[in-house]
């Protein structure tokens, strides 16, 4: 002990070393834990059905919507992200693009369109099976979601950009 007293470099380096340490294994414990404490039946989209109070019957069909809901939204996004490169591989080409960017640009909104029309479907789908009690939990729900992205009701782009990020003077 007295060394550590006659020594505070030593001292400071080994006490900030058992810090980094643990800080180090939480990093990697964690995860683990918060993985395994949602259990072996966890799904992805189970917070929402959990929150509305769906039966095991809506549950099943909440499920099988939710599954094709994800595979056709990731093709639709595979779609996009290869429009893209596109686009963007037309910097690397010498000349004027403009058809061709105007062409591709169009696939994309397109494409984006539909990931939309997609979206709308599905959540008009999930209303399909809910009672009128669990669609106001619903409704609450994604209310809320769209609250977190950035979505106003009053719908004024220039507002809702200014409040997430006030100008300064």
């Amino acid at each position: 002990m007295n060394f550590l007293k006659e020594n505070k470099f030593a001292a400071i380096t080994i006490t900030l070393l058992v810090i980094l340490n643990i800080a180090l294994l939480s990093v990697f414990a964690l995860p683990k834990l918060m993985h395994d404490s949602r259990g072996k039946d966890y799904k992805p989209g189970s917070f929402m059905a959990d929150k509305v109070g769906l039966n095991q019957t809506q549950m099943a069909q909440y499920f099988s919507l939710q599954e094709t809901h994800r595979e056709k939204m990731d093709d639709l996004q595979s779609q996009i992200n290869t429009k893209r490169k596109e686009l963007f591989d037309l910097l690397k080409i010498e000349g004027n693009h403009t058809e061709l960017v105007d062409s591709i640009t169009s696939q994309i909104g397109t494409l984006s369109a539909e990931t939309e029309e997609t979206t709308y479907k599905h959540f008009a789908s999930i209303r399909a099976i809910c009672t009128p009690e669990q669609l106001v939990k619903l409704d609450n729900i994604l209310k809320e979601a769209m609250r977190k992205r950035g979505f106003r009701e009053d719908n004024n782009p220039r507002q809702q950009r200014e409040r997430r990020s006030p100008r300064s003077n």
